[in-house]
């Protein structure tokens, strides 16, 4: 049976879309079967980071009507052959959950991971997909508003759930001159232990417009962190890069330590 992860964030902006094309592509590129569902009905973007969009003809929602076998549906990236992405609706529209729920087992069957990316903020239906999943990473920002929305949406969560944060754009000048958070403020202000830090990184932008995952890009910045992300996923002891944005407190701690 496959693992099931739903990415949600607790508002717009934080890039969850971007992260899960990027963790996905390094889950297929490491050699697991994974697919990736786009939920997020009239805001689909799925297809266009991963540069797949004139391929994903038809979408979740013809899925779910019955309209289309899945399979004709589903996109086999061209240059990650174990990825394939369900684009969502481009235009708003109620999924049934219940039939979404069938579909999904029916995914688990044939793929290592079904990645979930959600919409942002945290409604009842998207507190019914959370429930169907095995774990829940929850996308944030290094800032108040951000931390505190990602707080609420773990809150709605139920307590029996697997919940992880992945602080993404992260500018290591802006937490030491105290302009963004730091790290272990967001995990303390959360209450939500951390899967990964991801920097900010130009060539996010350029390998979107270039139609082609970071990955093909870039081996280190936030391709680097994707794959770290993905290997903790698959169970490796990978240390998160501090990127000197933990807490001073912490930070003075450690420096005693070594000296």
């Amino acid at each position: 049976m496959g693992k099931i992860i739903f990415t949600i964030s607790g508002k717009g902006g934080t890039g969850k879309t971007t992260v899960g094309a990027g963790v996905t592509s390094c889950l297929g590129i490491l050699g697991h079967k994974t697919v990736l569902i786009d939920v997020d009905c009239g805001l689909r973007n799925a297809d266009i980071i991963l540069g797949i969009s004139d391929k994903a003809v038809m979408h979740l929602g013809d899925v779910l009507s019955g309209n289309v076998k899945c399979d004709d549906a589903l996109v086999k990236h061209p240059e990650i052959p174990n990825l394939s992405v369900l684009a969502a609706p481009s235009r708003e529209t109620e999924l049934d959950i219940e039939k979404l729920r069938v579909l999904i087992d029916v995914l688990t069957e044939v793929f290592d991971f079904v990645w979930i990316d959600g919409s942002a903020g945290l409604n009842d239906k998207l507190a019914a997909m959370a429930d169907m999943s095995d774990t829940v990473v929850i996308i944030v920002t290094p800032d108040v508003v951000s931390m505190r929305d990602a707080a609420r949406a773990s809150e709605m969560l139920s307590d029996e759930k697997s919940v992880y944060l992945v602080v993404n754009r992260v500018r290591p000048r802006l937490v030491t001159e105290d302009i963004a958070l730091y790290i272990d403020d967001i995990m303390d202000g959360t209450g939500i232990p951390l899967l990964g830090v991801i920097p900010e990184d130009e060539r996010v932008i350029a390998a979107t417009n270039k139609g082609i995952p970071l990955v093909s890009l870039s081996q280190d910045g936030a391709a680097e962190a994707y794959r770290d992300i993905a290997l903790r996923i698959l169970g490796e002891r990978v240390q998160v890069s501090d990127m000197k944005v933990t807490s001073r407190v912490k930070r003075a701690f450690l420096a005693k330590i070594k000296s």
